[in-house]
């Protein structure tokens, strides 16, 4: 919307508006840096000196820039991500690990994905891998990969798909480069922000073949044990929207969905999950308090020991001239859901979209189609966590010998369970009881197959089986 179309009277209002939020909460929001030569910033990472790493677009290449705890720039690199004509190429994603090591993602507009590992000391290319990815025109956009470290492998979990498939996936590999290792997830898993990495660990909602009675609706955790990549799933049997997991205390998951109330309108909600049984203890609304946002819904939001859940928000309103937007940020109570502090930005025309991130200390956003990094400082609330968190049960069946050629020996806990077997595209090759002791697979092409065993309880144990 062209600013020569609003009103006087309107364009008065907007000037008073910022005017207001910058005298009264310049406190609370300020420019932390515009980061030169990017288009737009995707992501940001934080190392244990204060520095901070943006990831975004620069002139339609994929570019990394190291700034100081200031926003003074320490080292960029514009990585050259091959990519196929008049197509951008985006660094979606950076990651710095607690020893230093940063890992970027990149993705094509079209095409296949790239993750690369960097030097810390002048952004060099240590080395990089392709990998397949989403081919969806202006799929990047969407946040489509996560990347985490455990023990000494990097992870990095990519939205991928082809003529024949889709599915998420995750390639392995050591601190190198070497050590190629591929998983498949669990169909439409929560990728990006929407998962919670913590202590080597990635946890995240997903929701399988949805809207018809076989749906699934669970935690995925992905973890590393012995140098072997092994899955778990918390089934949850509420009502399946989709949830933004930010955090894991006391064995209880927090998360933030938006309830479609209907109308267009969401409500935001926070909500506790015991994180052995799966069930939802504890939900609640909560909304910003100027009574102008009315239907908006949360984005990208974090948890931090200390300062609580930082959200972000927005929402548009139409009326009979223009169209008016929004975008909020609150301090949000983990036990109640109380809004303990927010602020309102008028954007006119627009549609706010705002993520916030955090190191822990200092909480950081980045707006959508901008280059600029706003640090947001909020008081601490007293709130300290339990440090117990989720305690992993054992798995209780065995499915062995691992690599197998023609008979897998099932010992499987529960005789009244389901014991399914899956190709790595998700294909279901067999299912079975519980009670049967052997599973033949001399038929099967050699490769990596996914065994679940799946309890009367819901209950499921995720087993990687490679037919030789």
């Amino acid at each position: 919307m062209s600013i020569l179309n609003i009103s006087k009277g309107r364009t008065l209002l907007f000037v008073l508006s910022i005017f207001l939020f910058l005298n009264s909460h310049s406190q609370q929001l300020q420019l932390f840096t515009n980061v030169q030569g990017m288009s737009q910033v995707y992501d940001l990472a934080f190392d244990n000196e204060g520095n901070v790493y943006a990831a975004g677009i620069a002139s339609g290449n994929a570019a990394v820039v190291k700034l100081d705890s200031t926003g003074n720039e320490i080292w960029r690199n514009d990585l050259v991500v091959a990519m196929m004509s008049n197509r951008i190429a985006i660094a979606q994603e950076v990651f710095v690990n607690d020893s230093g090591q940063v890992f970027v993602s990149c993705s094509r507009e079209v095409g296949s994905s790239a993750v690369a590992r960097l030097s810390n000391d002048d952004g060099s290319i240590l080395w990089n891998r392709d990998v397949r990815g989403v081919s969806r025109s202006n799929s990047q956009v969407g946040r489509h990969s996560r990347i985490f470290c455990s023990q000494d492998y990097v992870h990095f979990i990519i939205d991928a798909e082809s003529s024949q498939n889709k599915g998420t996936y995750l390639h392995t590999f050591n601190f190198n480069g070497g050590g190629y290792d591929l998983y498949r997830l669990p169909k439409n898993t929560g990728i990006g922000y929407y998962g919670l990495i913590k202590r080597g660990l990635f946890y995240s909602h997903s929701i399988v073949n949805p809207n018809t009675p076989n749906e699934q609706n669970f935690i995925s955790e992905v973890r590393m044990i012995n140098n072997e990549i092994d899955l778990d799933s918390i089934v949850m049997l509420s009502k399946p929207n989709f949830m933004n997991i930010i955090g894991l205390h006391n064995n209880k998951f927090y998360g933030i969905r938006n309830d479609d109330l209907g109308n267009n309108t969401y409500s935001p909600t926070l909500v506790h999950i015991d994180s052995v049984t799966g069930d939802i203890i504890y939900d609640e609304h909560f909304r910003p308090r100027p009574d102008t946002v009315k239907n908006g819904g949360v984005n990208i939001c974090t948890m931090t020991d200390e300062y609580g859940i930082l959200v972000s928000g927005g929402t548009i309103t139409n009326n009979s001239q223009n169209v008016d937007g929004y975008k909020w940020f609150a301090q949000i109570d983990p036990s109640t859901a109380e809004v303990l502090w927010d602020t309102l930005i008028i954007t006119l025309g627009t549609y706010g979209i705002d993520y916030i991130l955090s190191s822990g200390e200092r909480h950081f956003t980045i707006g959508k189609y901008s280059n600029s990094i706003h640090e947001l400082t909020v008081p601490k609330i007293g709130w300290t966590p339990s440090s117990t968190e989720r305690v992993t049960e054992k798995k209780k069946s065995k499915i062995y010998p691992n690599p197998a050629s023609n008979v897998l020996h099932l010992e499987i806990h529960n005789p009244q369970s389901k014991v399914m077997i899956y190709t790595i595209e998700g294909k279901l090759m067999k299912e079975t009881r519980g009670d049967q002791k052997q599973l033949d697979i001399s038929g099967y092409p050699s490769g990596m197959y996914f065994v679940s065993v799946i309890e009367p309880n819901n209950k499921i144990e995720t087993f990687k089986i490679v037919k030789e």
